[in-house]
């Protein structure tokens, strides 16, 4: 088949409600006949495995999050498609003290004071807390969790570099808890 007649089908995967350019993908499909996409979320949808299995003579391109990535692959391997691929994984979380002690600090967020430690994101610990925050991508590259940090001081874990005590714009899924915090969404 002449590339200008292969078959476009996109999956994409994003929150509810949060899909970006949804009136341009319409018009593309509008004006391109072979041009076909769904809007699916975790939440409402489940896992991309299921909707795979209806394109198993194509080519697959997936970009995305490393779980994403995975799962894609693995599909592709079993039903041995070919894949093309970019994904991106967070940065693993380097050790905060010469020591390797994992230290019990405070953080104020709003209302709520939670204790947490200086090895995970603060995002993971807010999550496990139940405490209310927004999020996106979890690894530093969409910034919608982005809060102001009004004293206190973190460590970015994709460069190590320490924030100083002020006021300042952190993200909570690559920041880590140094000493006492006080956020603010």
């Amino acid at each position: 088949m002449p590339p200008s007649c292969l078959a476009i089908d996109l999956l994409y995967y994003a929150k509810p409600n949060e899909h970006l350019l949804v009136h341009k993908l319409r018009d593309y499909a509008k004006h391109i006949a072979q041009f076909n996409f769904k809007l699916l979320s975790r939440t409402n949808d489940g896992d991309i495995t299921p909707y795979l299995a209806h394109y198993g003579k194509s080519h697959w391109m997936v970009c995305g999050p490393y779980s994403l990535y995975h799962q894609v692959a693995q599909s592709a391997e079993l039903i041995d498609v070919s894949l093309s691929s970019e994904h991106f994984m967070a940065a693993p979380l380097p050790e905060n003290n010469d020591n390797g002690c994992i230290e019990q600090l405070t953080v104020k967020h709003n209302n709520s004071a939670i204790t947490v430690d200086n090895k995970q994101s603060l995002l993971t610990q807010l999550h496990d807390a139940n405490i209310p925050v927004n999020y996106g991508c979890g690894m530093g590259i969409c910034h919608q969790c982005q809060c102001v940090k009004k004293r206190g001081i973190v460590r970015d874990t994709r460069t190590g570099e320490l924030s100083d005590n002020a006021e300042q714009l952190i993200q909570l899924c690559v920041s880590q808890a140094i000493t006492d915090l006080e956020l603010q969404a």
